[in-house]
């Protein structure tokens, strides 16, 4: 579905439903790149508060600000697929108006939908974080 407001594309991976188990009977997921793509290109809409300076007495370091950083997905796919996320997805940020983030691994924490005013889910916020 292609949304005016939807101006970043993101890949979205997902881990292995049912993963292999090691001795200790814990699952085994593999490497980050071995992961399923789910939603490759996916035009999103992102929002966070822009990287502020954290003051200490070592110095100054950037603090990325990992809990407000927030995607907008759309409900469907082009070809009316409902999209899905969930808690542990890796979304890596492909295009951006913000070269800073471009390329940058985030895990979302949390998915909430949200609808419009005759109860149809619309679109879902997600929230990420750096890993």
């Amino acid at each position: 579905m292609l949304l005016p407001w939807a101006i970043n594309l993101v890949n979205v991976q997902r881990r292995a439903s049912n993963p292999p188990r090691d001795a200790l009977n814990e699952p085994v997921y593999g490497a980050v790149s071995s992961w399923t793509t789910v939603y490759p290109n996916l035009q999103v809409r992102i929002e966070y508060d822009p990287e502020r300076m954290t003051w200490n007495e070592t110095g100054e370091r950037v603090n990325p600000s990992p809990s407000n950083f927030f995607m907008y997905v759309p409900d469907l796919l082009d070809n009316g697929t409902p999209i899905n996320m969930f808690p542990e997805d890796r979304v890596t940020i492909v295009q951006s108006d913000d070269n800073t983030i471009i390329g940058r691994l985030y895990v979302v924490t949390a998915v909430f939908g949200e609808w419009d005013s005759l109860g149809n889910r619309h679109h879902s916020i997600v929230q990420m974080q750096v890993p």
